[in-house]
Order: C-alpha cells, then sequence, then structure tokens
C-alpha cells in the first residue's frame, strides 16, 4: 500500500543501481508499481534478471518494461553501454 497514486510515474523511466537486491530491489519494484519503466543494473546478471522477472510478473505483465543490465559502476565504459542501452530500449531516462 502507498499513499501516491498507482499511476503517478506512468511514462517515466527510471535507472536503479544496484537493483539485484536489498535496497535497490526494494526501490525498482516501488518504481514499477507506480507506473515507472525499469533499467536495473548491478554486477550480477542473474540476479537482475530475478527482479525484472518479478516486476514484469506483478506490474506491468510486459517484458519489455524492464531491462537488466551487468554492470560495474566503477567502470566508466560499462556505465556508458547501460546508458546505450537505456537510450535505445526506452529512448530516455528520467530518474
Amino acid at each position: 500500500m502507498s499513499i501516491f497514486k498507482d499511476d503517478l510515474l506512468d511514462g517515466k523511466v527510471a535507472l536503479v543501481t544496484g537493483g539485484g537486491s536489498g535496497i535497490g530491489e526494494g526501490i525498482a519494484k516501488a518504481l514499477a508499481a507506480h507506473g515507472a519503466r525499469i533499467a536495473l543494473c548491478g554486477r550480477t546478471l542473474e540476479k537482475l534478471e530475478r527482479v525484472a522477472k518479478d516486476i514484469t510478473d506483478t506490474t506491468t505483465g510486459s517484458p519489455d518494461e524492464t531491462l537488466p543490465i551487468a554492470c560495474d559502476v566503477r567502470q566508466p565504459d560499462q556505465v556508458q553501454a547501460v546508458m546505450a542501452a537505456v537510450k535505445e530500449r526506452f529512448g530516455r531516462l528520467d530518474i
């Protein structure tokens, strides 16, 4: 349950680093629950894919609304690759 409207973030795109577990996972799921499309990045693709599937199963029903990408944010070239993938999939980044 949330005090915010369910569609508060409709049309927005959010990138969550560390989205494969813990606080990052919770943030990603909360943003998705309010309508945001989610790009998840972290070091372990399997964890990210699990969270993306959870989001798809519980909110959107469409795997096109999530994008799991393995990335070590300490590596600038990997961060640039994430940004390019987000732009290619969603056309924008808002959050």
